[in-house]
């Protein structure tokens, strides 16, 4: 496979991904912009979707990746051309304590959501969501009180879920119905 064809590979694999999303480009190029802090146009995101225009914005792979949710090695052995057998993928990084309370929220939902639209649910970008999945970093108050208070958990349980997630607290002591019943 030649670097074009790679190239074309991922712009396809971007397409199919916005489309399942329903984003339009613009939409998606707004999405990108905010993700990077700098402009980014609807051309761009269709050229992109084209396999053209990679080498004047390199670092867009990398939004791209965040805000569509990709998995970083397969979209980079894609571009790159390459075949990873499954034996060699990494395995996944499971989400954290404080991201599983989401997941299960969202899972709950009539309909699924796009990860731009669970970020909204929050008040947050899709970047600050994607970082929670695995926080190494004490969360602002108001982000966890709007966890708490979107997927109706105690706020007692948020904060202990993100500071679990960043080795501030260990698991919790069964309840002491758990302890009854053991």
């Amino acid at each position: 496979m030649d670097a074009s064809t790679g190239w074309d590979a991922v712009g396809t694999l971007i397409r199919h991904r916005r489309e399942e999303l329903g984003l339009s480009q613009g939409a998606l190029a707004r999405l990108l912009a905010e993700h990077l802090g700098e402009s980014v146009t609807q051309t761009t995101v269709s050229a992109n979707e084209h396999g053209q225009r990679w080498r004047d914005r390199p670092e867009l792979l990398g939004a791209y990746v965040v805000v569509l949710d990709l998995d970083m090695m397969q979209t980079l052995s894609i571009a790159h051309g390459l075949n990873l057998s499954d034996s060699r993928q990494p395995t996944p990084v499971p989400p954290g304590h404080l991201y599983t309370i989401i997941q299960e929220y969202v899972d709950a939902l009539p309909r699924a959501l796009s990860e731009h639209e669970t970020a909204e649910l929050f008040g947050v970008t899709p970047t600050v969501l994607a970082s929670w999945r695995q926080p190494t970093a004490l969360i602002e108050r108001a982000q966890l009180e709007a966890i708490a208070r979107v997927t109706g958990n105690p706020y007692g349980d948020v904060l202990t879920a993100m500071l679990m997630d960043i080795d501030y607290a260990d698991d919790p002591p069964p309840s002491s119905d758990e302890t009854r019943t053991a």
